[in-house]
């Protein structure tokens, strides 16, 4: 069985908040707490701290049944120190990159995830600074 975008996008929200990483709330009311907060697609202009996970793209070419998922995780914090994004995207790649054979919550199985790309960091239009990394998730089907 594939997973859905969303169940890919839920697990790895939880893992992260699992992890001490970010705060999560599948209803979308923003939690409290000094961590950033998981959003699906896009950076929303509050918090100022942020994880956004986008799922892009999968890829079925070595076989139908561990698809290839590639998912960007663009991250944001508060403040105008361009060191704290960068601690967050670090730590987030500590937990993620090379990492074999796991199981996220709600059953999502991961082969290997591994980073692909290291963005560029850059200030938004508000001074907070960005930085998109985008992994690669082989996952393999449930049971």
């Amino acid at each position: 069985m594939a997973y859905t975008t969303i169940q890919i996008f839920d697990a790895l929200a939880q893992h992260l908040k699992a992890n001490g990483l970010a705060k999560y709330d599948p209803s979308g009311a923003i939690p409290a707490g000094p961590l950033p907060m998981a959003r699906m697609q896009s950076l929303p202009a509050t918090p100022d701290a942020a994880i956004a996970i986008a799922v892009y793209d999968e890829n079925f070419d070595r076989d139908d049944h561990n698809p290839d998922c590639y998912i960007q995780l663009r991250y944001r914090t508060a403040g105008k120190d361009p060191r704290t994004t960068e601690n967050l995207a670090d730590s987030v790649t500590a937990l993620l990159h090379d990492a074999s054979e796991y199981v996220m919550p709600g059953g999502v199985r991961v082969l290997l995830s591994r980073r692909k790309i290291r963005g560029l960091l850059e200030p938004d239009s508000n001074a907070r600074y960005e930085r998109a990394d985008s992994f690669r998730f082989t996952l393999t089907p449930n049971g």
